[in-house]
């Protein structure tokens, strides 16, 4: 069963590459991480940990005492968007696709879950149309609820008991190991 996309975890290392960058093994050069680039068109200090965590804190509206913390695509897409945003202020293109973003990751999980003529099906009895791209993200949170509720109800369910077919009947005392 998928899970859902708000709840996808973010990993440790791609935190890192978003922060602070990473060596392009194939190019052979160091490709920087948005924070020291946000820091340069802030005038901030890119190695003040504590002030770093402040800001990612106040973007993703919690206190945190680590970047490891940020365990969810939407806190992660948050800090992205900000720091390109501080980084990037005239890259309008790329701050959008950030906004985006979650109305991506739901669109690749309703093709992920589900067939393609099941889920269209589904969406054009409902929103009168299978362009996943005109839905609004309440539609688009309402038919992947539906895809996994529906793919949940698909999971076999096993026997209740081993003894199917035989006759029940109220335990002794003794096999109950209850003493008289």
């Amino acid at each position: 069963m998928s899970r859902r996309p708000d709840k996808l975890a973010v990993t440790k290392s791609q935190i890192a590459v978003l922060l602070f960058g990473y060596f392009d093994r194939h190019n052979g050069h160091r490709v920087p991480g948005l924070w020291p680039a946000a820091c340069t068109a802030m005038g901030w200090d890119k190695n003040d940990k504590a002030f770093r965590l402040q800001k990612i804190g106040e973007i993703i509206e919690r206190e945190i005492s680590s970047t490891k913390e940020i365990g969810r695509i939407k806190e992660f897409t948050a800090v992205k968007g900000r720091l390109l945003a501080w980084s990037q202020p005239a890259n309008l293109a790329a701050q959008m696709n950030i906004v985006e973003q979650p109305l991506i990751v739901l669109r690749f999980g309703i093709r992920k879950m589900a067939d393609e003529a099941y889920w269209k099906k589904i969406a054009r009895d409902q929103f009168g149309t299978d362009d996943l791209d005109s839905l609004a993200e309440w539609k688009l949170v309402w038919l992947r609820n539906t895809l996994a509720e529906r793919a949940v109800g698909e999971i076999a369910v096993e026997p209740e008991s081993d003894l199917a077919g035989e006759e029940e009947h109220e335990p002794t005392p003794e096999e109950e190991g209850v003493p008289f």
